[in-house]
């Protein structure tokens, strides 16, 4: 159960070079980097693992960052904390640019996809701005896009059944503003105001006992 020590010089002082623990399990100890030159590995004092490329000029590097909490990190560079890619936090939050993710998936970047974006639900911020304005892609029986900003009304567009509707009083878009229907007609819940022509193919029908021309307010009695 004694170690196995080995010593040397180093500017005239004796050093501790490798301590191996020859009791049942026990540990090899280096005073300082373990160096694999045939495979370009090197693990530091700090518990870094650095794999380098075969011309010893751009290393990556993995190590646990964390003081009281576990942190994956993944970086570049042979200086183990600093230029950090990759953060993974002890609750499983992942940061890609970022040491600090508050979502399990924080980009600090753009994001490039050749495929789809697949969930229940996609909100979009704008955290950066002065205002809050956000966007919700809501999927289910009435898929929707909703468009909100503090002390506003929010408006919603989506399909329900076979109808296109556009609403801004639920979620559910069941009592929308606007309607269009599968063959193109479509209901309005409040008024038509146009500055221009009105031009229709069909005939035009109108639920009301009144119907209004002009400044004078003609009235046309049905």
């Amino acid at each position: 159960n004694k170690d196995l020590v080995f010593l040397g010089q180093d500017g005239g002082s004796t050093i501790t070079a490798l301590t191996l623990d020859m009791s049942e399990g026990g540990d090899a100890t280096f005073a300082g980097a373990l160096n694999i030159s045939s495979s370009h590995i090197n693990i530091d004092g700090n518990g870094a693992v650095i794999f380098d490329n075969t011309n010893n000029n751009n290393a990556y590097y993995i190590r646990n960052g964390g003081t009281n909490a576990a942190t994956l990190q993944i970086g570049t560079g042979d200086s183990p904390g600093s230029n950090i890619k990759f953060v993974m936090d002890g609750s499983g939050k992942i940061g890609l640019g970022t040491t600090n993710p508050n979502e399990k998936l924080t980009v600090a970047g753009s994001i490039s996809a050749s495929g789809d974006f697949i969930g229940d639900k996609l909100s979009i911020g704008l955290p950066s701005q002065t205002i809050d304005a956000k966007v919700h892609i809501s999927d289910g029986t009435t898929p929707n896009i909703k468009f909100e900003r503090p002390g506003s009304a929010a408006w919603r567009i989506g399909v329900s059944g076979t109808d296109f509707r556009i609403s801004n009083t639920n979620d559910d878009l069941s009592d929308p503003d606007l309607k269009i229907d599968s063959l193109g007609n479509a209901s309005f819940a409040g008024a038509i105001t146009a500055s221009g022509d009105i031009t229709a193919s069909g005939n035009l029908y109108i639920k009301s006992d009144n119907i209004y021309l002009g400044d004078l307010e003609t009235r046309i009695k049905s």
